[in-house]
């Protein structure tokens, strides 16, 4: 993305840009990982930010915002957020 630093041309866009970026991060998601997919958890560990991990029974339960092109790779484990 081109900006000028003389004219400011492109610094709304540019802001703009990093504003939808930066709200993909923003959204927590939790999810509900087996175990055993050791592998997925330290992805995530690895590639997002865990907020929070609980140990119930044979899962693990994590809180993290991930970048958005993970997103699709977890979805299966996600948690659906509780309807107010």
């Amino acid at each position: 993305m081109a900006i000028s630093a003389q004219t400011g041309e492109g610094m709304d866009s540019l802001v703009q840009e990093l504003e939808v970026r930066l709200q993909a991060w923003r959204m927590r998601v939790q999810f509900r990982i087996p175990n055993e997919e050791q592998a997925l958890i330290a992805e995530i560990h690895r590639a997002g930010h865990v907020l929070s991990t609980v140990y119930e029974d044979s899962d693990v339960l994590l809180t993290a915002h991930i970048p958005p092109e993970l997103q699709n790779r977890f979805r299966q484990f996600e948690i659906p957020p509780l309807q107010t």
